[in-house]
């Protein structure tokens, strides 16, 4: 099966999946430049052909290399990420029709504005099939496509799970691993430790120190720079509880991979990586509420074992559902079910 994967980026954190995905099929991928969305490429792309677009414009970007492309590999599969702002893409897709190519739209479709949603559900409706990030989008479709597949976006490999301890002893050690920004309220985590003695908290991330600079900083607050590899996995056995009150997307994968249960914001947007909290069971509250947050503290203290237990129930469901290894099942599925239409 020769395959055309045109993705707005390819950045380092996609490799993995490409790389398997290339042992099932002939691929190519189309993208353009990392760099122009703050994104880091890989150090070495393997076992797929890479083809670095060039686009005009910022917000509204233009490329027209599509259609020599389909013309130079004559791919059996298209599978293009839908995003308007790239709209030669819904041209190469009239065109590419009407030259009875199999098409398929790709990622996560639905954006901030709902305008548009009824056009992207019309373009998913004339098209072969889409593979997208979550079943919640597959949900949003109203069935718009019988063959909507979710590919329940990750960037980990079931290798990386590890199944760590989990040991309280008197207080909750709570992780916050991420980019310090105002959306993810980390405010709120500094109300927690001010009010409450039995609660360590650790923020690991780029520029953190920098961040709360001119912040005054809680006994039980401890500031870490960005950490990978065994350096975040050693703060990932230091916590009980991962914790974020504001906007959250990776982190949920993250806590995962740790065997560690997540404590999220209830009345946030976040990111369509929330679908695997919800699914595993996970905790959701106001942390504009003190006395939410109180009673909660005081409920994990009192019964320990219930954060063994919630993070277990996440690391089986990310384990079994959330790896680039079912990315890789559902995407040949997808494709498998557009080429016998």
């Amino acid at each position: 099966m020769r395959v055309l994967l045109v993705l707005d980026v390819a950045p380092n954190y996609r490799e993995l999946f490409l790389r398997k995905l290339s042992k099932k099929c002939d691929l190519v991928v189309l993208a353009h430049c990392c760099e122009k969305d703050n994104l880091n490429p890989p150090p070495e792309r393997k076992g797929y052909t890479y083809i670095e677009l060039v686009d005009k414009g910022f917000k509204i970007r233009w490329n027209f290399d599509l259609q020599e492309q389909i013309k130079n590999f004559d791919p059996d599969i298209i599978c293009v990420n839908l995003n308007f702002r790239y709209p030669i893409r819904i041209i190469d897709f009239f065109l590419s029709k009407f030259g009875n190519k199999r098409w398929l739209w790709w990622g996560p479709i639905f954006g901030r504005s709902e305008i548009l949603n009824p056009f992207k559900r019309f373009l998913i409706k004339l098209s072969d099939g889409a593979v997208v990030y979550t079943d919640n989008i597959v949900n949003k479709l109203d069935n718009a496509h019988a063959n909507a597949l979710s590919f329940h976006n990750s960037q980990h490999s079931a290798d990386d799970f590890k199944d760590f301890p989990n040991f309280v002893n008197g207080k909750i050690n709570c992780l916050f691993v991420g980019r310090p920004q105002p959306r993810k309220r980390l405010d709120l985590l500094f109300e927690i430790a001010k009010s409450r003695e039995d609660v360590e908290i650790r923020l690991a991330g780029p520029q953190m120190a920098d961040y709360f600079m001119d912040t005054e900083i809680p006994q039980n607050i401890s500031l870490y720079p960005a950490a990978h590899g065994e350096e975040l996995a050693e703060h990932f056995k230091w916590s009980n509880l991962v914790i974020n009150p504001g906007h959250v997307g990776l982190l949920v994968m993250n806590a995962a991979t740790h065997c560690r249960p997540i404590a999220i914001g209830s009345n946030v947007q976040h990111a369509p990586e929330v679908e695997l909290a919800k699914k595993a069971g996970q905790y959701f509250l106001d942390f504009e509420q003190k006395s939410e947050v109180n009673l909660f503290f005081d409920h994990i203290l009192n019964k320990p074992d219930e954060l063994r237990t919630k993070g277990k129930q996440l690391f089986n469901m990310g384990r079994e559902h959330y790896t680039v290894e079912y990315m890789v099942e559902a995407h040949l599925k997808a494709f498998n079910n557009a080429l016998v239409k």
